[in-house]
């Protein structure tokens, strides 16, 4: 029936809303990176924006920004870069593991 349909529809839809796109920013300088793995899923990607200027496990597709402003201005420049496409939900963190 057309209400059944409507009805599967709805839940169909809910299910996919539980997958939130979650991005993860971390602001890193020098700390290592190796415990992103562990939270690598479906629906979650890490951003990294490093100030290192000669980190040596800074990952390929980092972004490099100059070293002022602490955190704080990683946190800002990425809003103000991607104020049109934010994730869902953005969690903004130093990038020492948790």
């Amino acid at each position: 029936t057309m209400y059944g349909t409507v009805k599967l529809l709805g839940v169909a839809a809910l299910a996919a809303a539980a997958v939130a796109e979650t991005e993860v920013v971390l602001a890193h300088y020098n700390e290592d990176l190796s415990w992103v793995s562990q939270y690598e899923r479906e629906g979650v990607s890490f951003t990294v924006y490093s100030k290192a200027e000669d980190a040596v496990d800074v990952p390929e597709d980092a972004r490099r920004l100059p070293n002022v402003g602490r955190e704080a201005h990683t946190y800002l420049t990425h809003i103000l870069q991607n104020y049109d496409h934010l994730a869902e939900w953005t969690v903004f963190s130093q990038a020492g593991a948790p």
